[in-house]
């Protein structure tokens, strides 16, 4: 199968006209990440339900219409964490840090598994807005938010996800080390060096098991894959190869 896919830089206030030209052109699909997720939702004709329970869209696909928006990151980061590296619910909440588009596809898609959600922001309100949103869609108990700086640090958490974007500059968000007392697994959606500043602290203080976000990469892209094609794509491969060049 003969695909040609390109990287297209574009900031928000070109997205709109970009998109429309795009689908004048005839693209079959478009992927999009930080910081557009969020406001196609609004330039999509359609949408998914799962993609309009989160708010955000990182996957477009044309139809006669216009484009259809959907929200792979939640299903892709599920399929890395359960069946590459293989995690088992034990029962205890799921912790994850940030309120961008990324995460909220994954907190959309651990409420859709019955998972107990704890959500820790910078911005207060923004995260109650999405849980507000999500709890409307998923009708699921409460999701407790908290400020990054006061994050409980006396609840047991099986899973750490750290889903804002500080690694991409070498950084990572200030959280209490006691989030990582109970020896939980944790993930970052990064991948390769930028996943490295959390993952390092995370080690240092109690993490059981780390992960970064290459696998999540490949899962969301590869079903977008099949959406766009109806063909299936085999991501081990790619994984190993990738691997290679970006370790943890």
């Amino acid at each position: 199968m003969a695909i040609d896919y390109e990287r297209v830089e574009t900031h928000l206030d070109e997205l709109e006209e970009r998109l429309a030209v795009m689908w004048r052109q005839g693209i079959r699909g478009i992927n999009l990440t930080l910081p557009l997720k969020e406001m196609a939702v609004e330039l999509c004709s359609s949408i998914s339900p799962r993609a309009r329970a989160c708010g955000a869209v990182n996957v477009l696909t044309a139809t006669p219409a216009g484009w259809h928006g959907d929200n792979t990151d939640g299903s892709g980061f599920w399929r890395d964490v359960s069946v590459r590296h293989r995690f088992q619910n034990r029962g205890a909440p799921i912790l994850v840090i940030g309120g961008g588009g990324a995460a909220r596809g994954i907190v959309g898609h651990l409420l859709s598994e019955s998972l107990d959600v704890v959500l820790g922001v910078r911005r207060l309100e923004q995260g109650k807005r999405l849980v507000e949103s999500l709890q409307k869609h998923y009708r699921t108990s409460l999701v407790p938010v908290y400020d990054l700086t006061s994050l409980p640090t006396d609840q047991t958490f099986q899973l750490v996800v750290h889903a804002t974007s500080a690694g991409l500059a070498g950084t990572r968000p200030e959280v209490d080390s006691l989030v990582f007392a109970s020896h939980p697994w944790v993930y970052d959606i990064s991948y390769g060096l930028a996943a490295r500043p959390f993952l390092t602290c995370a080690s240092r203080y109690g993490a059981s098991y780390v992960a970064d976000g290459l696998g999540m990469l490949l899962e969301q892209a590869g079903e977008a894959f099949t959406l766009w094609t109806g063909c299936h794509c085999e991501t081990d491969p790619v994984y190993s190869m990738l691997r290679e060049q970006y370790p943890l």
